[in-house]
């Protein structure tokens, strides 16, 4: 998009479900955009089985707004034809357990989650503190 200046990327995600995602980081002009077009992210091509709806948020909102955190549990039992015998280290009666975060950032009536949240959080978390000048 010729509205977006590119900045470079971030470190990539590994989803639980196994999808692996490889942010890039950019800043959007709306000022290149014409105003017949409208909004201009609006007019962006994107998947709409994947995202609901494109909206903006300020990154200085982001800046002041913690998000609110859910906790997510994963726990991976091993079916009857697990081959324990090659790897003798593990219990066969014992399950896999992990935690991890689940952000949420609500901006009016519009909710950020999931991979995006996680994202998002990714990046304020590492340049928050030097985002300032620009929002």
């Amino acid at each position: 998009y010729k509205d977006i200046g590119l900045c470079g990327t971030l470190d990539f995600f590994a989803a639980h479900n196994g999808f692996m995602v490889y942010p890039f980081v950019g800043i959007w002009n709306p000022e290149k955009i014409p105003e017949a077009t409208g909004a201009g992210y609006r007019q962006w091509n994107y998947n709409r089985d994947e995202v609901a709806e494109l909206f903006a948020v300020p990154l200085s909102w982001f800046l002041q707004h913690e998000p609110r955190i859910g906790t997510a549990h994963i726990q991976v039992t091993r079916k009857d034809d697990f081959p324990f015998e090659l790897v003798p280290h593990l219990d066969p009666h014992k399950d896999f357990h992990q935690e991890y975060p689940i952000y949420f950032y609500q901006y009016g009536d519009k909710v950020i989650w999931g991979m995006t949240a996680a994202i998002l959080h990714s990046f304020l978390e590492r340049f928050g503190k030097g985002l300032a000048d620009f929002a």
